[in-house]
């Protein structure tokens, strides 16, 4: 849940921040090289900056973007950082819900073990060795209703109905 004013951005990151080494080499060598660290936000982050007409009608400039760091390093010891962005506008009535996807990301991997030597031997190879596949596929939905508050009892309102369906919600793992 997500509180903003109308014509202010609101933002909200679920994710790391993660840090990326910076150096300065000056080629004159005349002054001293300089190191830095800059920290680039990950994980799923999300911009919204709602425009509010008298009829209740909401336009929204949304900005969602998924990134992650990756498992390999470079030189310097910084991840690579993979992005997945989409920009839109939308205009919906107070309480309807808008939908947003297609962020979709696809790995698939495969690895070779074979104990040294024997793994290569021709026709028996194969028992002494194993072959792995893996397939990945991850689609981020994300679900937007605004609720244009006009006053303090329609804030409380909204507030007790998002705390009643917190309390509905059971922890992950728990029952089916």
């Amino acid at each position: 849940s997500l509180v903003v004013m109308n014509n202010q951005n609101a933002q909200i990151q679920v994710g790391d921040n993660i840090p990326i080494n910076q150096t300065t080499i000056n080629l004159d060598n005349t002054t001293v090289n300089t190191s830095s660290v800059q920290y680039v936000q990950t994980g799923v982050i999300l911009d919204v900056v709602p425009r509010i007409n008298p009829g209740g009608l909401v336009y929204m400039d949304i900005q969602q973007q998924v990134s992650d760091a990756s498992k390999i390093v470079d030189s310097n010891g910084n991840p690579s950082i993979s992005t997945r962005a989409v920009s839109t506008q939308v205009a919906v009535q107070s309480g309807q819900t808008v939908l947003l996807g297609g962020l979709i990301k696809q790995n698939e991997a495969s690895s070779n073990n074979s104990v040294p030597y024997l793994g290569r031997v021709p026709g028996l190879g194969w028992l002494f060795s194993d072959r792995q596949r893996n397939k990945d596929r991850t689609e981020l939905i994300v679900l937007i209703t605004p609720k244009v508050v006009s006053d303090g009892s329609s804030a409380r309102q909204i507030t007790d109905e998002y705390r009643q369906q917190l309390q509905l919600m059971q922890p992950m793992g728990e029952g089916s």
